[in-house]
């Protein structure tokens, strides 16, 4: 059972959000940071889905921030730091 999961950050609650998202044997394909700013919260998804196979694709929208972003955020392995709005 193939799928993509897209998970967005709503407040501050990075473990609460995840938590719920972690259901025993699910691997996300992608995980989605819709604000990025400093990669905090995609490094907290890391660790609840530490699978090298899961892609970690983060937008930005301050230009600024990109390449900080993308430095604290390689480690993560599959990343894609974008800048754009949504």
């Amino acid at each position: 059972f193939m799928f993509t999961l897209l998970i967005l950050m709503f407040g501050f609650s990075f473990g609460l959000n995840l938590g719920v998202m972690k259901l025993p044997g699910f691997v996300p394909k992608v995980i989605f940071d819709g604000g990025g700013y400093a990669g905090d919260w995609s490094k907290e998804a890391k660790t609840y889905f530490p699978d090298p196979d899961v892609r970690f694709i983060v937008v930005e929208a301050s230009p600024h921030k990109i390449p900080g972003l993308r430095d604290k955020t390689k480690a993560l392995g599959k990343v894609e730091v974008v800048n754009c709005v949504l």
